[in-house]
């Protein structure tokens, strides 16, 4: 009988997926679409020259193998040879694809992925499966084989390089909400997605959908690094760092985990800080504590935005028009942006324009939601919060603050306390240092008072 290792010795690396007839056909229709960071070739075809690239994701999905596999033909890029966890030997024509289900059953996946990098050729690895149907598990399950680990042993004896490259494709614009509900129990979270979530979220937004890659993962230099580690211990560490810069990534583009206005007000006055205000405030006023937590609700109420994607996309719809119709067109600091992406990667953002118009804020916020970053939420006066003009500044972002804080000790304490929980939560915020509007095509004097709160 033939052993494995023979077998192996005796089957070259399988050449890269050919898909069908038909699915050449989907790729066509539908993967066309799909919007590509400008550095991402550049990135991966120099991660390529150092060494041997495996690409890595997040959630097993039959979709995006079959996005990355369009892309990288398309660009002439490493292809894959080697994806875990997918049967794809069904999609090749009849005969083709008994071999390679044959080949499959009998050579395990950690060899087939050590014999695939061993040879120079570009692999698939996804790092986790999405919840099972039901489960309120706000995190994709582990795979059967870990084969971060398999690629921690074949780094130590292979002199090449191995480079995991992180690839992240959005498919919705929603952020993943805090609190799962129906439709998360029943196909998955939007992080983590079931095959038929991942098939409804690609129908709505293929054709805004955007593929972003992370900085490549020397695996080579990070054993180097730590020589104590086991193979197991580095390949735990190795994930999470992974795992980690794939949602920074995501991040980016939607935003951190979605929670109501009502749940954000509600954990900031149970905060330790804003209670004893409250308390403070209660006693300096002669009231009760609960009169006093009631004008603290009243005044988050009116402080706190509601942003909401529909509205958000519905502006920048609306002005993409009419900047072409106000303007001969709107340049932009392409290199500027990119370190702005960078920078949004690692921390939360404070963005402080000048504010010599209402138009900046406007331009600002819609280029950057243009170029798939994250909208800013942004502070403007109390005086734009009349209806309906504050009614929809709220739900594309905007929140409150009064022109001045005296003669009200407790305003002030909440208010910052807002602002030190967005950018806690992950939100980019952006407020004006002058204050108000120049009206004069001038920046005025810096003033203080937000910056003194970050």
């Amino acid at each position: 009988m033939t052993n494995l290792p023979e077998l192996a010795r005796r089957s070259p690396t399988p050449a890269p997926y050919s898909p069908n007839a038909i699915l050449r056909w989907l790729y066509r229709r539908f993967f066309a679409h799909i919007r590509v960071d400008e550095n991402w070739s550049r990135g991966v075809r120099e991660a390529a020259s150092q060494g041997v690239v495996v690409y890595v994701m997040r959630s097993l999905s039959f979709l995006d193998f079959l996005c990355l596999d369009f892309l990288l033909k398309k660009f002439g890029l490493p292809l894959v040879r080697f994806v875990n966890d997918l049967g794809l030997w069904i999609l090749e024509p009849f005969g083709k694809g008994e071999r390679r289900l044959s080949l499959r059953r009998q050579i395990p996946e950690a060899q087939a992925l050590e014999q695939t990098v061993g040879d120079g050729y570009s692999a698939l690895l996804f790092l986790r499966r999405p919840p099972k149907f039901g489960s309120q598990a706000r995190r994709g399950r582990d795979l059967d084989v870990d084969l971060i680990e398999t690629l921690v042993a074949k780094q130590r004896i292979n002199p090449q390089p191995i480079l995991l490259v992180p690839q992240t494709f959005v498919w919705s614009k929603q952020a993943g909400t805090a609190s799962p509900s129906l439709i998360d129990l029943l196909f998955g979270p939007v992080q983590w997605p079931g095959r038929v979530r991942v098939f409804c979220q690609f129908l709505l937004n293929y054709r805004d959908a955007k593929l972003r890659s992370g900085e490549p993962f020397n695996l080579q230099d990070f054993l180097e690094k730590n020589p104590e580690l086991t193979d197991g211990e580095a390949a735990d560490k190795v994930r999470y760092a992974l795992l980690r810069r794939m949602e920074r990534d995501r991040a980016v583009i939607i935003g951190p985990m979605k929670k109501t206005t009502a749940r954000i007000q509600d954990e900031l006055l149970r905060s330790p800080r804003v209670r004893a205000h409250i308390e403070q405030y209660a006693a300096e006023k002669g009231i009760s504590h609960a009169k006093a937590e009631s004008i603290a609700h009243k005044q988050l109420r009116k402080l706190c935005a509601k942003p909401s994607l529909f509205v958000v996309d519905l502006m920048h719809r609306f002005f993409t028009w009419v900047w072409s119709k106000m303007y001969d067109g709107v340049v932009i600091d392409k290199e500027g942006l990119e370190r702005v992406r960078e920078a949004a990667r690692d921390a939360s953002l404070v963005l402080l324009p000048s504010h010599k118009s209402h138009i900046d804020y406007l331009v600002l916020s819609d280029m950057l939601y243009g170029h798939a970053l994250m909208p800013p939420l942004i502070a403007a006066g109390e005086n734009l919060s009349f209806w309906p003009i504050g009614v929809v500044l709220r739900r594309a972002g905007a929140f409150f603050i009064r022109r001045s804080f005296q003669e009200d000790s407790l305003y002030p304490v909440l208010v910052e306390a807002y602002m030190r929980k967005l950018i806690a939560e992950g939100f980019t915020v952006e407020f004006f240092l002058e204050g108000g509007r120049s009206r004069t095509g001038k920046a005025l004097p810096p003033k203080y008072g937000l910056l003194s709160m970050v």
